[in-house]
Protein backbone atom coordinates (compact mmCIF):
# COMPACT_ATOMS: atom_id res chain seq x y z
CA UNK A 1 0.00 0.00 0.00
CA UNK A 2 2.55 2.08 0.51
CA UNK A 3 4.57 2.33 -2.62
CA UNK A 4 1.20 3.13 -4.11
CA UNK A 5 1.10 6.45 -1.57
CA UNK A 6 4.47 6.95 -2.19
CA UNK A 7 3.82 6.87 -6.45
CA UNK A 8 0.72 8.82 -6.03
CA UNK A 9 2.11 11.75 -4.22
CA UNK A 10 5.25 12.15 -6.55
CA UNK A 11 2.89 12.41 -9.49
CA UNK A 12 0.76 14.72 -7.48
CA UNK A 13 3.96 16.75 -6.85
CA UNK A 14 4.63 16.63 -10.36
CA UNK A 15 1.74 17.53 -11.71
CA UNK A 16 1.32 20.42 -9.42
CA UNK A 17 4.39 22.12 -10.80
CA UNK A 18 3.19 21.79 -14.50
CA UNK A 19 -0.16 23.20 -13.13
CA UNK A 20 1.50 25.95 -11.26
CA UNK A 21 2.86 27.57 -14.38
CA UNK A 22 -0.62 28.10 -15.85
CA UNK A 23 -3.02 28.91 -12.97
CA UNK A 24 -2.01 32.17 -11.16
CA UNK A 25 -2.96 32.42 -7.63
CA UNK A 26 -5.73 34.90 -6.61
CA UNK A 27 -4.74 38.16 -5.77
CA UNK A 28 -6.58 41.00 -3.18
CA UNK A 29 -6.24 44.56 -4.16
CA UNK A 30 -4.32 46.54 -1.07
CA UNK A 31 -4.37 50.33 -2.56
CA UNK A 32 -4.51 52.34 -5.65
CA UNK A 33 -1.03 53.65 -7.04
CA UNK A 34 -1.52 56.40 -9.60
CA UNK A 35 -5.35 54.88 -10.23
CA UNK A 36 -3.46 51.53 -10.87
CA UNK A 37 -4.03 48.50 -8.50
CA UNK A 38 -1.53 47.33 -6.58
CA UNK A 39 -1.15 43.78 -4.48
CA UNK A 40 1.23 43.72 -1.05
CA UNK A 41 2.06 40.68 1.08
CA UNK A 42 3.63 41.60 4.72
CA UNK A 43 6.25 39.32 6.28
CA UNK A 44 5.79 39.21 10.20
CA UNK A 45 8.06 37.62 13.05
CA UNK A 46 7.06 35.53 15.61
CA UNK A 47 6.45 38.58 17.47
CA UNK A 48 4.07 40.01 14.98
CA UNK A 49 6.94 42.58 14.00
CA UNK A 50 7.30 43.73 10.56
CA UNK A 51 10.26 42.40 8.83
CA UNK A 52 9.45 43.06 4.86
CA UNK A 53 7.55 43.01 2.58
CA UNK A 54 6.57 41.91 -0.96
CA UNK A 55 4.74 44.22 -3.47
CA UNK A 56 3.24 43.45 -6.89
CA UNK A 57 1.54 45.07 -9.85
CA UNK A 58 -0.41 42.24 -12.29
CA UNK A 59 1.65 41.94 -16.09
CA UNK A 60 1.01 38.94 -17.52
CA UNK A 61 3.79 37.96 -19.47
CA UNK A 62 3.82 34.05 -19.15
CA UNK A 63 7.83 34.62 -18.71
CA UNK A 64 9.39 33.74 -15.48
CA UNK A 65 12.27 36.08 -14.84
CA UNK A 66 14.09 37.58 -11.59
CA UNK A 67 16.37 40.92 -11.02
CA UNK A 68 18.54 41.01 -9.12
CA UNK A 69 22.39 42.99 -7.48
CA UNK A 70 25.07 40.76 -8.49
CA UNK A 71 26.31 38.24 -5.92
CA UNK A 72 28.74 35.59 -5.43
CA UNK A 73 26.71 32.72 -6.79
CA UNK A 74 25.88 34.10 -10.16
CA UNK A 75 29.22 35.10 -10.83
CA UNK A 76 30.38 31.36 -9.54
CA UNK A 77 28.02 30.01 -12.15
CA UNK A 78 29.03 32.38 -14.98
CA UNK A 79 32.58 31.42 -14.38
CA UNK A 80 31.79 27.88 -14.56
CA UNK A 81 29.70 28.76 -18.19
CA UNK A 82 26.79 27.13 -16.60
CA UNK A 83 24.62 30.31 -16.83
CA UNK A 84 25.17 32.95 -19.30
CA UNK A 85 23.92 36.80 -18.65
CA UNK A 86 22.69 38.72 -21.41
CA UNK A 87 24.26 42.17 -21.43
CA UNK A 88 22.25 45.96 -22.07
CA UNK A 89 25.52 47.89 -23.05
CA UNK A 90 25.08 49.89 -19.96
CA UNK A 91 28.15 49.49 -18.75
CA UNK A 92 26.99 50.71 -15.11
CA UNK A 93 23.18 48.61 -14.98
CA UNK A 94 25.47 45.64 -16.46
CA UNK A 95 28.35 46.05 -13.58
CA UNK A 96 25.41 45.77 -11.02
CA UNK A 97 22.39 43.96 -11.72
CA UNK A 98 22.15 40.17 -12.80
CA UNK A 99 19.64 39.49 -15.02
CA UNK A 100 18.33 36.12 -14.73
CA UNK A 101 16.29 35.94 -18.23
CA UNK A 102 15.71 34.27 -21.22
CA UNK A 103 12.91 35.90 -23.44
CA UNK A 104 14.50 38.09 -26.21
CA UNK A 105 11.95 40.47 -26.45
CA UNK A 106 11.88 41.36 -22.73
CA UNK A 107 15.52 41.43 -22.75
CA UNK A 108 15.51 44.01 -26.00
CA UNK A 109 13.20 46.31 -24.30
CA UNK A 110 15.32 46.48 -21.17
CA UNK A 111 17.89 47.37 -23.49
CA UNK A 112 16.40 50.02 -24.97
CA UNK A 113 14.53 51.68 -21.90
CA UNK A 114 16.77 53.64 -20.05
CA UNK A 115 13.62 54.18 -17.63
CA UNK A 116 13.36 50.60 -17.17
CA UNK A 117 16.76 49.97 -16.37
CA UNK A 118 16.96 53.35 -13.87
CA UNK A 119 13.54 52.28 -11.98
CA UNK A 120 15.59 48.94 -11.69
CA UNK A 121 18.42 50.03 -9.91
CA UNK A 122 16.86 52.43 -7.85
CA UNK A 123 14.60 49.95 -6.06
CA UNK A 124 17.32 47.33 -5.91
CA UNK A 125 19.57 49.96 -4.36
CA UNK A 126 16.92 50.70 -1.13
CA UNK A 127 18.22 48.95 1.89
CA UNK A 128 16.70 45.24 2.10
CA UNK A 129 16.07 44.97 -1.42
CA UNK A 130 16.35 41.34 -2.42
CA UNK A 131 14.61 40.93 -5.95
CA UNK A 132 12.43 42.20 -8.84
CA UNK A 133 10.70 38.98 -10.17
CA UNK A 134 8.15 37.80 -12.03
CA UNK A 135 5.83 34.61 -12.00
CA UNK A 136 4.62 35.15 -15.55
CA UNK A 137 1.05 36.99 -14.12
CA UNK A 138 2.56 39.86 -12.04
CA UNK A 139 5.43 41.80 -11.62
CA UNK A 140 6.90 41.55 -7.85
CA UNK A 141 9.63 43.32 -5.57
CA UNK A 142 10.76 41.77 -2.62
CA UNK A 143 12.85 43.84 0.35
CA UNK A 144 13.24 43.47 3.94
CA UNK A 145 12.67 45.82 6.22
CA UNK A 146 10.85 46.98 8.90
CA UNK A 147 7.61 48.49 7.02
CA UNK A 148 5.54 47.95 4.63
CA UNK A 149 5.95 49.02 0.57
CA UNK A 150 6.21 52.97 0.61
CA UNK A 151 4.53 55.42 -2.24
CA UNK A 152 8.27 55.14 -3.74
CA UNK A 153 8.68 51.98 -3.62
CA UNK A 154 5.63 51.41 -5.32
CA UNK A 155 5.66 54.10 -7.79
CA UNK A 156 9.36 52.89 -8.56
CA UNK A 157 7.65 49.50 -9.74
CA UNK A 158 4.59 50.93 -11.36
CA UNK A 159 7.55 52.92 -13.85
CA UNK A 160 8.76 49.74 -14.39
CA UNK A 161 5.55 47.92 -15.33
CA UNK A 162 4.51 50.76 -18.07
CA UNK A 163 7.98 50.22 -19.18
CA UNK A 164 7.37 46.48 -20.01
CA UNK A 165 3.64 46.71 -21.09
CA UNK A 166 4.11 47.69 -24.79
CA UNK A 167 6.07 44.37 -24.93
CA UNK A 168 4.00 41.87 -23.12
CA UNK A 169 1.33 40.81 -25.93
CA UNK A 170 4.45 40.31 -28.12
CA UNK A 171 6.39 37.86 -25.21
CA UNK A 172 2.91 36.08 -25.04
CA UNK A 173 3.48 35.21 -28.52
CA UNK A 174 6.84 33.79 -28.93
CA UNK A 175 8.10 30.79 -27.47
CA UNK A 176 9.61 31.25 -23.88
CA UNK A 177 13.47 29.36 -24.35
CA UNK A 178 13.98 27.17 -21.67
CA UNK A 179 10.00 27.33 -20.28
CA UNK A 180 9.68 23.34 -20.42
CA UNK A 181 13.28 22.44 -19.24
CA UNK A 182 12.49 24.32 -16.27
CA UNK A 183 8.88 23.11 -15.65
CA UNK A 184 10.14 19.64 -16.04
CA UNK A 185 13.03 19.68 -14.09
CA UNK A 186 11.35 20.98 -11.36
CA UNK A 187 8.30 18.47 -11.71
CA UNK A 188 11.11 15.87 -11.38
CA UNK A 189 12.50 17.44 -8.52
CA UNK A 190 9.79 17.89 -6.38
CA UNK A 191 8.19 14.50 -7.56
CA UNK A 192 11.28 12.56 -5.76
CA UNK A 193 11.22 15.22 -2.68
CA UNK A 194 7.27 14.01 -2.59
CA UNK A 195 8.27 10.26 -3.00
CA UNK A 196 11.24 10.94 -0.01
CA UNK A 197 8.51 12.98 2.50
CA UNK A 198 6.29 10.00 2.09
CA UNK A 199 8.95 7.17 2.51
CA UNK A 200 9.81 9.14 6.25
CA UNK A 201 6.15 9.69 7.07
CA UNK A 202 5.69 5.47 6.49
CA UNK A 203 9.21 4.97 8.83
CA UNK A 204 7.38 7.04 11.34
CA UNK A 205 4.17 5.75 11.65
CA UNK A 206 4.90 2.40 11.30
CA UNK A 207 8.50 2.40 11.88
CA UNK A 208 8.63 -0.88 10.12
CA UNK A 209 11.99 -2.99 9.68
CA UNK A 210 11.85 -5.48 7.06
CA UNK A 211 15.39 -6.64 6.29
CA UNK A 212 17.34 -8.82 8.41
CA UNK A 213 20.52 -6.53 8.13
CA UNK A 214 19.42 -2.79 7.62
CA UNK A 215 22.69 -1.90 7.25
CA UNK A 216 23.56 -3.51 4.28
CA UNK A 217 20.28 -1.77 2.86
CA UNK A 218 21.18 1.22 3.76
CA UNK A 219 24.54 1.03 2.45
CA UNK A 220 23.18 -0.19 -0.93
CA UNK A 221 20.58 2.88 -0.69
CA UNK A 222 22.80 5.50 -0.14
CA UNK A 223 25.14 4.58 -2.76
CA UNK A 224 22.27 4.59 -5.32
CA UNK A 225 21.18 7.80 -4.08
CA UNK A 226 24.91 9.17 -5.02
CA UNK A 227 24.34 7.91 -8.33
CA UNK A 228 21.00 9.30 -9.09
CA UNK A 229 22.03 12.10 -7.59
CA UNK A 230 25.49 12.84 -9.91
CA UNK A 231 23.45 11.73 -12.59
CA UNK A 232 20.47 13.97 -11.91
CA UNK A 233 22.78 17.02 -11.18
CA UNK A 234 24.87 16.37 -14.28
CA UNK A 235 21.32 16.22 -16.42
CA UNK A 236 20.04 19.18 -15.26
CA UNK A 237 23.59 21.43 -15.70
CA UNK A 238 23.93 20.22 -19.58
CA UNK A 239 20.41 20.22 -19.58
CA UNK A 240 20.20 24.23 -18.81
CA UNK A 241 23.27 25.73 -19.85
CA UNK A 242 23.39 28.99 -21.42
CA UNK A 243 20.56 29.97 -19.62
CA UNK A 244 20.51 33.03 -17.75
CA UNK A 245 18.26 31.58 -14.88
CA UNK A 246 19.64 28.23 -14.80
CA UNK A 247 21.73 28.80 -11.53
CA UNK A 248 18.76 29.30 -9.23
CA UNK A 249 16.88 26.27 -10.86
CA UNK A 250 20.51 24.30 -10.07
CA UNK A 251 20.83 25.65 -6.85
CA UNK A 252 16.85 24.83 -6.19
CA UNK A 253 17.44 21.34 -7.57
CA UNK A 254 21.14 20.58 -5.74
CA UNK A 255 19.32 21.27 -2.21
CA UNK A 256 15.90 19.42 -2.43
CA UNK A 257 17.41 16.34 -4.35
CA UNK A 258 20.52 16.35 -1.84
CA UNK A 259 17.52 15.81 0.93
CA UNK A 260 15.32 13.51 -1.00
CA UNK A 261 17.68 11.29 -3.00
CA UNK A 262 19.60 9.03 0.14
CA UNK A 263 15.99 8.31 1.32
CA UNK A 264 14.98 7.49 -1.96
CA UNK A 265 17.75 5.40 -2.97
CA UNK A 266 17.08 3.21 0.34
CA UNK A 267 13.44 2.53 -0.07
CA UNK A 268 14.03 2.05 -3.81
CA UNK A 269 16.24 -0.72 -2.78
CA UNK A 270 14.28 -2.09 -0.38
CA UNK A 271 10.91 -1.78 -2.47
CA UNK A 272 13.47 -3.56 -5.50
CA UNK A 273 14.51 -6.20 -2.86
CA UNK A 274 11.53 -7.27 -2.47
CA UNK A 275 8.89 -6.38 -4.61
CA UNK A 276 11.07 -8.33 -7.58
CA UNK A 277 12.10 -11.13 -5.43
CA UNK A 278 10.37 -14.62 -6.89
CA UNK A 279 12.64 -16.98 -4.69
CA UNK A 280 10.96 -19.44 -2.90
CA UNK A 281 10.96 -18.24 1.34
CA UNK A 282 12.91 -20.16 4.19
CA UNK A 283 10.44 -20.61 7.13
CA UNK A 284 11.61 -21.20 10.51
CA UNK A 285 10.62 -21.27 14.31
CA UNK A 286 12.87 -19.06 17.11
CA UNK A 287 12.06 -19.23 20.62
CA UNK A 288 11.55 -16.18 22.22
CA UNK A 289 13.57 -15.43 25.35
CA UNK A 290 12.91 -11.65 26.23
CA UNK A 291 10.82 -8.79 25.09
CA UNK A 292 10.64 -4.85 25.35
CA UNK A 293 8.81 -1.79 23.98
CA UNK A 294 9.94 1.36 23.91
CA UNK A 295 7.78 4.48 24.44
CA UNK A 296 8.30 8.17 22.09
CA UNK A 297 6.82 11.31 22.87
CA UNK A 298 5.75 11.47 19.17
CA UNK A 299 4.82 8.68 17.15
CA UNK A 300 3.99 4.75 17.69
CA UNK A 301 5.89 2.67 20.42
CA UNK A 302 8.28 0.49 19.08
CA UNK A 303 8.42 -2.94 20.00
CA UNK A 304 11.18 -5.69 20.27
CA UNK A 305 11.52 -9.15 20.63
CA UNK A 306 14.72 -11.26 21.85
CA UNK A 307 15.73 -14.35 20.33
CA UNK A 308 17.14 -17.87 21.60
CA UNK A 309 20.25 -19.13 19.09
CA UNK A 310 19.09 -17.17 16.03
CA UNK A 311 19.96 -18.96 12.71
CA UNK A 312 21.85 -17.82 9.63
CA UNK A 313 19.25 -17.79 6.38
CA UNK A 314 20.54 -17.37 3.33
CA UNK A 315 24.19 -16.25 4.24
CA UNK A 316 22.90 -13.59 7.09
CA UNK A 317 22.64 -14.06 10.70
CA UNK A 318 18.68 -13.21 12.15
CA UNK A 319 19.58 -10.36 14.88
CA UNK A 320 19.23 -11.53 18.09
CA UNK A 321 16.50 -8.34 18.86
CA UNK A 322 14.04 -7.91 16.09
CA UNK A 323 11.66 -5.13 15.88
CA UNK A 324 7.56 -6.25 15.42
CA UNK A 325 4.57 -4.44 15.14
CA UNK A 326 2.24 -4.66 18.41
CA UNK A 327 -0.02 -7.70 17.05
CA UNK A 328 2.80 -9.96 16.94
CA UNK A 329 4.21 -8.09 20.52
CA UNK A 330 0.89 -8.63 22.05
CA UNK A 331 1.04 -12.51 20.96
CA UNK A 332 3.96 -13.04 22.12
CA UNK A 333 5.61 -14.72 25.35
CA UNK A 334 8.61 -15.72 26.66
CA UNK A 335 7.56 -19.36 26.81
CA UNK A 336 6.31 -18.96 22.93
CA UNK A 337 8.25 -19.20 19.57
CA UNK A 338 8.69 -16.76 16.62
CA UNK A 339 8.07 -18.17 13.19
CA UNK A 340 10.03 -16.10 10.21
CA UNK A 341 9.46 -16.31 6.88
CA UNK A 342 12.21 -15.29 5.34
CA UNK A 343 12.67 -14.42 1.76
CA UNK A 344 16.32 -13.44 0.19
CA UNK A 345 15.62 -10.92 -2.06
CA UNK A 346 16.42 -9.92 -5.59
CA UNK A 347 19.22 -7.74 -4.86
CA UNK A 348 20.61 -10.35 -1.83
CA UNK A 349 19.39 -8.69 1.16
CA UNK A 350 17.27 -10.84 2.82
CA UNK A 351 13.88 -10.04 4.57
CA UNK A 352 10.47 -10.61 6.37
CA UNK A 353 8.04 -11.74 4.74
CA UNK A 354 6.04 -12.79 7.23
CA UNK A 355 6.29 -13.26 10.94
CA UNK A 356 3.93 -15.30 13.37
CA UNK A 357 3.62 -16.46 17.19
CA UNK A 358 3.52 -19.95 18.00
CA UNK A 359 3.45 -22.37 21.26
CA UNK A 360 6.75 -23.20 22.88
CA UNK A 361 5.83 -26.85 21.55
CA UNK A 362 4.95 -26.38 17.60
CA UNK A 363 7.27 -27.52 14.68
CA UNK A 364 7.11 -26.82 11.24
CA UNK A 365 6.02 -29.70 9.25
CA UNK A 366 8.32 -31.19 6.52
CA UNK A 367 7.80 -29.40 2.41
Amino acid sequence: MWIVIRLIVMAIAIISRFIRQFEPAEQDSAGQCNAVPFYQETFLDKEKKTTGFELWYALRTDVPFQLNLENSASAFFKWLGISREFQTGDAAFDQHIYLACDHPVILQNLQQQATARQAIVALLQLPGAKKIWSDGYSLRFTRHCDHESTDADRTLLLQLVHALEPVVATTRQQPVPFFWRYTSIEALVWGLFGYASVTLAEYYLINADYHLDSTAVMQMGLLAGLAMFSFLMLLIVLFLRGSSRSHQIVTESFFLLIMALPVCGIQAVSDINRSQDQATAEMVLVPINGMHSSERRKGPDVYYLYLATPPRLFGVRVPNRIEVTYDIYHKAAIDKQLLLVVKPGRLGLPWYQRMDVYPHNAQLRPR
